[in-house]
């Protein structure tokens, strides 16, 4: 009898631990699933950026599945590229960010980028495709993304382009006025300001005169200076000068704010006090002890 009971106790304490080697082989079978599941997700190669354009072709064939392929721009280049079949090539939409994996093709479509170069529009063509200028007045023909198919967009909107400035991807909104009214009017006259008659009269002419006679600058198409720089050591008159003009641009003490949403900018008037900077500047001012 106990023969008996001693192979049964053997049984039982060979069962314990054929059940706790299972259990940690299945532990470690899942580790190493695990990480050959990390291993995997390490090894996949990088998904490349591009802007979609438009839809290049697409078929369907006998058996269903969809041969399409699409414009895209990727940083400067410009190509042609394979889309995946699980992405529905009706719903690539112009401007999206989208993903090419290693072989270049189009896996992935995502939102559009909300980052980018501002442009301002020139013009709206009748075909909907924009004129914008950069900072220096460059102009350049794009067109609009998916977003902006059907937007209202006037001359001198901001808009974001992509980075091959072929798209317009957002409209931005319109920039405020307030930071051109001033609080308080100035109460400087250039009647205030002695011995700077020449350098006043060329100041009026830059700033005063496209300011109050818009209508004719624009019949004429004349450009007014963008801004007007004052240089000249501390004392000789230039901060009494942007304030006798800013008095001038005044009507009864309340500026005309409509101009400040005007397509042409009133140009700005800086002082500098550093006569280095004088072969780059458009206004000089002489010593003036009323300055």
């Amino acid at each position: 009898m106990s023969d008996t009971e001693d192979l049964a106790a053997l049984n039982d304490r060979l069962m314990a631990k054929n059940h706790a080697l299972a259990e940690a082989l299945s532990r470690a079978g899942k580790e190493l699933t695990k990480a050959k599941s990390q291993l995997a997700q390490l090894a996949q190669p990088p998904l490349t950026f591009a802007t979609m354009v438009k839809v290049d072709s697409t078929r369907t064939d006998e058996d269903g599945i969809q041969h399409a392929s699409a414009e895209v721009i990727s940083g400067t280049r410009r190509m042609v590229v394979p889309v995946a079949s699980n992405v529905n090539a009706a719903r690539l939409t112009a401007g999206a960010t989208v993903m090419l994996n290693e072989k270049l093709v189009l896996v992935e479509q995502r939102d559009a980028d909300t980052v980018g170069q501002i442009r301002s529009v020139k013009q709206v063509l009748d075909d909907g495709r924009l004129i914008v200028t950069d900072a220096s007045g460059n102009p350049v023909l794009i067109r609009r993304s998916g977003a902006l198919a059907y937007a209202g967009i006037n001359q001198g909107d901001r808009i974001i382009v992509d980075p091959s400035v072929r798209l317009a991807i957002e409209a931005l909104p319109a920039e405020g006025d307030k930071d051109l009214v001033l609080e308080e009017t100035p109460d400087v006259t250039f009647a205030d300001i002695g011995g700077l008659d020449s350098e006043i009269g060329r100041i009026r002419d830059a700033v005063q005169l496209p300011f109050q006679h818009r209508a004719l600058f624009e019949r004429y198409d004349l450009k007014p200076p963008k801004g007007v720089l004052l240089y000249g050591p501390p004392g000789n008159g230039k901060t009494m000068i942007a304030k006798a003009v800013a008095n001038a641009l005044c009507e009864g003490g309340t500026i005309r704010t409509a101009t400040a949403r005007s397509a042409r900018p009133k140009p700005a008037l800086k002082a500098c006090s550093c006569p280095s900077r004088a072969r780059n500047c458009s206004t000089n001012t002489s010593a003036n002890p009323n300055g």
